[in-house]
């Protein structure tokens, strides 16, 4: 909760305690009124209902301004002294208004039934005799207010644990993404200068494709995710650069399961998979093979990639760590969807690697 209370928070507030002194009013009422008719002396009703009514509903016309010095005038270690005098001469004046407040509501209320005058005994008196419990009444609000307090500042800094965590979650996201971005950059400019002198024309259409691509790349560079035929379209762009350089030497075929296209995934999360199945089989074999296939699976989307490459010699740890393609989308995944995701690589019997990435199946019908 914060500072300001939305106003639907604070009436239900003082509804509880207004319940809450009616309770209490009703149970004094009952043990007076009780006590007297076993004592023999009935004829009291009226006047206990009165007595403890308006005795617990002046103390909440008084709870908002008691409340609010509390708030004002907390007591610290650096004033707990100071502090201390000035909240016990505040329960006085609470104690004072308490009782002036209750004799005026019930000397109104006989007047306005014409039961005659209230006894209130000798009002000096009275003062002494109320404040021997309007004191602990003040005592048991601050101890309330102090209570409150110290929740709200405890859910008020989880909230800012948790707000700093993804701050700091989102600041790695970006910073990952803006360290693949000029990992895939490089390798593409590289790509293209190879291109330049051999195929003028498929040069120049591979740089149209990289622009149209980094185009789209930055005007959806905040958003975290995006539909899956979005990230199909960059994708096909970094195809189009690819098949402009290698010709009939790459071969790629995808495969969505219907009701998938809308699936929400990590920004630019395919063209490093893919990028390392286009460069280790043209590497190994002069051609590579490319199948992607995407499924719903219960909660799960659930992406397949398969190549006809040369393969894993062993699934080490450090398979991760190398290239900033890979080791930069496992850890993306882990920001993003901490256990709740998945990247298995593994050999093909009929050689070839494959890539099954899962992650939470989650649709979105809104552009990015």
């Amino acid at each position: 909760m914060t500072e300001q209370t939305p106003v639907i928070t604070r009436w239900r507030l003082y509804l509880i305690i207004f319940l809450f002194l009616t309770l209490l009013a009703f149970m004094n009422f009952t043990r007076f009124s009780t006590n007297e008719l076993a004592e023999g002396n009935p004829g009291k009703f009226r006047f206990y209902l009165i007595m403890e009514t308006t005795g617990a509903y002046s103390l909440m016309l008084l709870l908002p301004m008691v409340v609010w010095f509390i708030k004002k005038f907390p007591i610290q270690k650096k004033n707990f002294v100071r502090r201390l005098f000035l909240h016990l001469f505040a329960s006085m004046i609470y104690g004072v208004c308490h009782t002036l407040l209750m004799y005026f509501i019930r000397n109104f209320i006989y007047w306005l039934l014409d039961w005659g005058l209230y006894d209130y005994g000798q009002i000096k008196i009275r003062f002494i005799m109320e404040y021997t419990h309007q004191f602990f009444e003040y005592l048991a609000i601050y101890g309330v207010v102090f209570l409150l307090k110290t929740v709200r500042e405890n859910q008020q800094q989880k909230i800012k644990a948790v707000q700093l965590e993804q701050e700091i979650t989102r600041a790695r996201l970006q910073a990952l993404q803006v360290q693949l971005n000029p990992h895939f950059l490089f390798n593409t400019l590289n790509m293209i200068s190879s291109a330049v002198y051999e195929n003028a024309r498929a040069a120049d259409q591979m740089i149209a494709n990289l622009s149209e691509l980094l185009r789209i790349t930055l005007n959806s560079r905040s958003a975290a995710e995006i539909p899956l035929e979005k990230e199909l379209e960059l994708l096909n762009l970094y195809l189009q650069i690819m098949k402009a350089r290698f010709g009939k030497k790459l071969q790629i075929k995808i495969e969505l399961e219907k009701g998938t296209h809308a699936a929400l995934v990590p920004g630019f999360i395919l063209q490093p998979l893919v990028e390392n199945s286009i460069r280790h089989g043209i590497q190994n074999l002069g051609k590579t093979k490319i199948e992607l296939l995407v499924r719903k699976e219960n909660s799960k989307l659930v992406i397949t990639l398969k190549d006809n490459g040369p393969g894993i010699s062993a699934m080490t740890p450090e398979l991760f760590k190398n290239g900033v393609g890979l080791s930069s989308t496992v850890e993306r995944l882990e920001k993003m969807y901490a256990s709740n995701q998945s990247l298995h690589l593994e050999n093909l019997d009929s050689g070839g690697l494959k890539v099954v990435l899962q992650i939470p199946f989650r649709e979105t019908s809104q552009e990015v």
